[in-house]
């Protein structure tokens, strides 16, 4: 049985290469247990984009589904610890990030932000190629 759908909106939660865990894209195709995924923004160098993973290694977002008439994401909440390095962990859920949020102030002793997504600015990624003679 597969867990995801094409439009469904998913983060990677396993990766051989680590700068792959966290990143969220859209599945595009479902195959037996493999799903390929077209992810947003950045992709490691060597990383074909689309880039196909076995289902267990991704995580579904709540309300996940790409909605296609509005062009909406779902929404995510990240944290910033004051002083701390910059946010890399997605959360799904309020719950989630305030239960983190609460950890790392007592761990810390420092305030923890939870930001919200507003909106997102994605790249252009064609590339127009120019040719000059000699």
């Amino acid at each position: 049985m597969f867990k995801f759908q094409k439009g469904d909106r998913v983060g990677v939660n396993f990766s051989a290469t680590s700068e792959m865990i966290g990143r969220e894209g859209e599945v595009v195709e479902v195959e037996d247990s493999q799903v390929r995924v077209m992810f947003d923004g950045y992709v490691p160098r060597g990383f074909i984009n689309p880039h196909y993973f076995h289902q267990d290694y991704l995580t579904q977002f709540a309300n996940s589904r790409f909605d296609y008439s509005t062009r909406k994401l779902p929404g995510f909440f990240m944290l910033f610890v004051t002083g701390g390095d910059s946010p890399t962990f997605r959360h799904t859920s309020w719950e989630s990030a305030k239960d983190e949020a609460e950890r790392l102030a007592k761990e810390t002793g420092k305030e923890v932000y939870i930001l919200k997504k507003a909106a997102r600015c994605v790249p252009n990624t064609e590339v127009t190629i120019t040719w000059e003679m000699d």
